[in-house]
């Protein structure tokens, strides 16, 4: 299985038929995230990721490994969160595959990009209330 590292498309022509899997190391300042006061940590990132192409379409799954930042929300200096989330996206190139499952069109012959996946996976994983250390006393102590 062959993914771009910078726009997270995996190509229809390096999947065989049935369950494919990989471990991908991401260069995480190379992708735009496009996420609003979240950046990419320091340090290495991965992607374990199984798809499975069938007749109908592709589900996609992986874990994604991590570390992004986030201002503090009383300071606002850099807070570093790991990520270890789970991704899952479906993609068809006849609608639905099930009933229960929204999809995500694909061209064949052509790639599927699983960027927005792993980005929800981000969004989700985003600290509430992320501080710099548990007794920061805010921007006026600094």
């Amino acid at each position: 299985m062959k993914m771009d590292p910078v726009s997270l498309t995996i190509n229809m022509r390096s999947l065989s038929h049935g369950i494919n899997k990989d471990r991908f190391e991401l260069s995480l300042r190379e992708i735009d995230w496009n996420l609003d006061n979240i950046e990419p940590g320091d340090g290495q990132a991965f992607i374990d990721l199984e798809v499975d192409l069938e007749d109908r379409g592709i589900i996609c799954r992986g874990i994604l490994d991590a570390v992004f930042a986030t201002p503090c929300a009383r300071c606002l200096e850099k807070v570093n969160f790991p990520i270890t989330e789970e991704i899952y996206r479906v993609y068809s190139w006849e609608g639905n595959i099930s009933d229960d499952l929204d999809s995500e069109p694909v061209i064949l012959g052509g790639g599927f990009s699983i960027l927005n996946a792993v980005r929800e996976a981000i969004i989700l994983s985003i600290p509430g209330k992320a501080l710099c250390t548990p007794d920061c006393r805010g921007i006026s102590y600094i």
